[in-house]
């Protein structure tokens, strides 16, 4: 059995003026791209 472990980061078109996110602001911005940071499997 493998187990693959991956991470990825969101780029969101959000603006804001405060430095703060909450869900809802995530939930309603424009999602830009979808990037995978890393990927590495693990064998049993």
């Amino acid at each position: 059995m493998a187990t693959v472990m991956f991470y990825i980061a969101e780029i969101f078109d959000y603006t804001a003026e405060q430095p703060v996110i909450n869900k809802d602001d995530i939930r309603n911005a424009n999602r830009l791209t979808v990037i995978p940071l890393d990927v590495h499997s693990l064998f049993d």
